[in-house]
């Protein structure tokens, strides 16, 4: 959401034709998220094999998509890694259903509380957008927003973060009585 102030911010408006660009490629990233761990579970399973062929079936996928979309400009190059990335998850995702008994169901029931986690964190930066607060202290009020609603939404959806918290909470009050 905060790709064009930010860019705006650090770099100059010269910079702004790359927002759209960083904003394809976040969602690239969301994709990639989740099924961003099971390489590692490939290899504690000692399926290392797996996890190679994985990449001797995506890559040249993922190459190919980029190789076709190159003629037709960066946007197009930004959705072609989507695609890719997109690819790379069906294929993780049968695999990880066929050897670990992950099914996409359980993958997307368990990531619907940090999804719901990240709407709401985005609620602040929206704003800030959409009042037009996108100095570099609109964006320092979006970030703090989004922190804030961020710490909220983990304490009122009991999200897993929430035991995570009280742990810091813990330490944090042990530093202070020693």
């Amino acid at each position: 959401l905060m790709a064009l102030p930010l860019l705006r911010l650090l770099y100059g408006a010269q910079w702004d034709a790359a927002a759209p660009l960083i904003r394809i490629m976040c969602f690239s990233s969301a994709i990639y998220s989740m099924s961003s761990m099971a390489r590692y579970f490939f290899v504690a399973t000692g399926r290392v094999k797996t996890q190679a062929r994985l990449d001797a079936f995506t890559v040249p996928v993922r190459i190919a998509l980029l190789v076709a979309a190159a003629p037709f400009g960066l946007s197009m190059v930004a959705w072609a890694v989507v695609l890719g990335t997109a690819f790379r998850a069906w294929a993780t995702q049968r695999l990880l259903s066929r050897m670990g008994g992950i099914d996409a169901a359980g993958v997307v029931r368990a990531s619907a509380r940090g999804a719901l986690l990240a709407m709401i964190s985005a609620l602040a930066p929206a704003a800030a957008l959409l009042t037009g607060a996108i100095d570099a202290r609109g964006i320092a009020a979006a970030a703090a927003g989004a922190l804030l609603l961020w710490l909220s939404a983990i304490i009122v959806l009991r999200h897993p973060l929430r035991d995570e918290l009280h742990l810091v909470r813990l330490k944090l009050a042990a530093v202070r009585s020693h």
